[in-house]
């Protein structure tokens, strides 16, 4: 398979960004190694070459951690691969660089494991079919110190979508009452178990919004099924009301993503004077891509229902992102001079 140094950066940057980690043979190339590769081949291309932006905290130690590898790389690759000098020292070194650490996964990976919550079909898929290992889709946050959920590896039954059963605290879905849901029904899911946090410190407010019964109130919204497998359906925060309709931002991304014509798309709430709000969204396009605002307004209506369609697409070469680098719906119409 060939891939260009820009879909390399993509998906590193994907990877990062989405909190995934990948297996390379026995050992776990994390986040942060992720983040330094990244660093490592950015320095070495032209300015242009950089799409997106990563922001990462200790950049400078990442960089001189990462410098003797990286180094050692570029230096064995040379030597072996003068078929790919082309252009500047720099350019070739940065080349060569890429298509090792996409040589390794290609060759090395078991599976790719997506650490935040379910990524979108579309997006699980092209990850599968590039790298031929199954994504595991798993669940967690601070206060669960960390994993939540996870889908069971090969063979038990993994269903992709859902960030799988239970793994560590117990899990449930509550309504706005603080009653327990049955299957099938969506709410906050909550958790509780010996690895989950007490409270926070010296806030007593945050801990009586946060626990309910012995729970504690994730702030995501999902829907467990008879199985006990767990979807997560988006951040209640971010939920989109449109005159009492409520809409899923992440429901609105995924339709978007099955577009051929669609690489990125971040949906979010517009402030309108009569509904509240109103939806719209940002999409950026695979190159050579060009489809009108309707032609993407018509693809979604003919999958959801009229009132989750968007009222504004704004079409942009890359995603707005907040300071961690991840995605930020609130407050982003704002960002954009829509509200």
């Amino acid at each position: 398979m060939t891939v260009s140094i820009y879909r390399v950066i993509d998906k590193l940057e994907t990877f990062v960004r989405e909190g995934t980690w990948l297996p390379f043979g026995h050992r776990i190339l994390s986040e942060e190694r992720l983040v330094e590769y990244i660093e490592k081949m950015r320095s070495t291309l032209p300015e242009e070459v950089g799409r997106a932006k990563v922001i990462a905290s200790n950049k400078d130690r990442m960089i001189r951690d990462a410098q003797e590898k990286a180094e050692q790389i570029v230096t064995e690759a040379v030597a072996q691969k003068n078929e790919l000098v082309e252009g500047t020292d720099v350019m070739r070194q940065a080349r060569t660089t890429a298509e090792i650490v996409l040589r390794e996964a290609e060759e090395k990976a078991r599976r790719i494991r997506a650490g935040a919550d379910a990524y979108a079909g579309q997006v699980l898929a092209d990850l599968e079919a590039a790298f031929g290992s199954p994504v595991i889709e798993a669940y967690g946050m601070t206060e669960a110190a960390h994993q939540m959920a996870c889908n069971p590896l090969p063979p038990a039954t993994r269903k992709p979508g859902t960030v799988g059963l239970a793994a560590g605290p117990e899990v449930a879905i509550m309504d706005e009452s603080g009653k327990l849901l049955e299957a099938g029904l969506v709410g906050e899911i909550v958790i509780r178990g010996d690895n989950v946090t007490d409270g926070y410190e010296n806030n007593p407010k945050a801990n009586a919004e946060a626990f309910t019964h012995g729970w504690f109130r994730t702030g995501d919204q999902g829907v467990m099924d008879a199985q006990g497998y767990i979807s997560v359906t988006g951040r209640l925060k971010e939920i989109i009301n449109r005159g009492g309709e409520k809409i899923s931002p992440r429901e609105v991304d995924e339709v978007l993503m099955d577009h051929p014509a669609v690489q990125q798309v971040v949906t979010f709430g517009i402030p309108h004077d009569k509904l509240g709000e109103e939806v719209g969204a940002v999409v950026v396009l695979h190159e050579g891509m060009d489809p009108c605002e309707r032609d993407l307004r018509d693809f979604v209506a003919g999958r959801l229902a009229d009132y989750k369609v968007p009222k504004k697409i704004l079409f942009m070469a890359e995603i707005p992102k907040g300071a961690t680098g991840k995605l930020q719906r609130i407050g982003l119409a704002q960002k954009l001079g829509l509200g």
